[in-house]
């Protein structure tokens, strides 16, 4: 009888682990350690004018890629996956796509470390946005239920490890001993533990998401004595655009966006990538 296979999860964080976005928590934490009320309204509008910013910088984007958001030609407006079951995949077009997506996005967060709209925050900062982070229900059961048979990594493009880190390490589930591992930008910390405005870069983009599940992967099949394991399930989970391609790379792909229109099934759409239901049309795995 063949052996089953071990599984390595790894999961994208906000909107895949999380109920909300939570970057907003960032920039509110460093906005509180301002030394005004005057100080902090300004601070906030800086944070608005450059997520306004943001926003027309992408839409552009979009709208230059001959028109990314209409389905294509003959494609049904309903999420129908059987349809496009015979699509040919453009794997380097969306490598390509997502490349110029990610060039919007570093800009934007240059834009936030020359401003230094996150310079201040302290670990205690950190700690305590971490108990108002709500979880999607059940996320933490899977988590522990795969660590204990296989293992279980976060990959986000999220600011903080440390906030990460204990939202998803506290609470009752820390008494079953969770092992998740993050891998995520970090605040830059000053030697008086405050953070600086700058942010360690380590995953920015999507296809850094697909590198480091592809690092997992080999780690993964390695032995603490360096000998050959079993070549792992790899599995990743997310909910956006920026997580296309490590589900592309994953051996199984799963979005838990919800609706046709959500941005990472356009995106597949467009290039000719699959998504076939495991359960309702808002939760699928990718085939290519």
């Amino acid at each position: 009888m063949a052996s089953r296979r071990r599984v390595v999860l790894c999961a994208d964080f906000d909107q895949t682990l999380t109920v909300n976005d939570t970057i907003a928590l960032l920039f509110q934490s460093a906005s509180m350690r301002q030394p005004t009320a005057l100080a902090r309204e300004q601070h906030a509008a800086r944070v608005q004018q450059l997520v306004a910013q943001y926003s027309r910088e992408m839409s552009a984007f979009l709208a230059e890629k001959n028109g990314f958001n209409r389905r294509r030609e003959g494609a049904s407006a309903q999420y129908n996956a059987s349809e496009r079951l015979h699509q040919c995949f453009d794997r380097e077009g969306l490598r390509a796509f997502l490349k110029g997506y990610a060039r919007v996005d570093m800009a934007s967060l240059q834009r936030v470390m020359d401003t230094y709209l996150l310079e201040g925050i302290r670990p205690k900062d950190l700690e305590e946005n971490a108990t108002r982070i709500e979880l999607m229900d059940g996320c933490l059961d899977v988590l522990t239920s795969v660590s204990r048979i296989g293992a279980a990594y976060v990959i986000s493009s999220n600011w903080s490890i440390q906030m990460l880190h204990a939202a998803l390490h506290s609470g009752p589930q820390e008494s079953e001993q969770v092992i998740v591992k993050v891998i995520a930008n970090d605040l830059e910390m000053n030697a008086e533990g405050e953070a600086t405005g700058k942010i360690d870069l380590r995953v920015q983009s999507p296809q850094d998401k697909a590198d480091w599940l592809q690092r997992i992967r080999v780690q993964e099949r390695t032995g603490a004595d360096g000998s050959d394991k079993d070549d792992p399930c790899v599995v990743f989970i997310g909910d956006s655009a920026n997580d296309l391609l490590a589900m592309v790379e994953a051996d199984v792909g799963i979005s838990l966006a919800v609706g046709a229109d959500a941005s990472v099934y356009k995106v597949a759409n467009h290039f000719g990538a699959t998504f076939q239901p495991i359960g309702t049309e808002a939760t699928a795995t990718l085939a290519d």
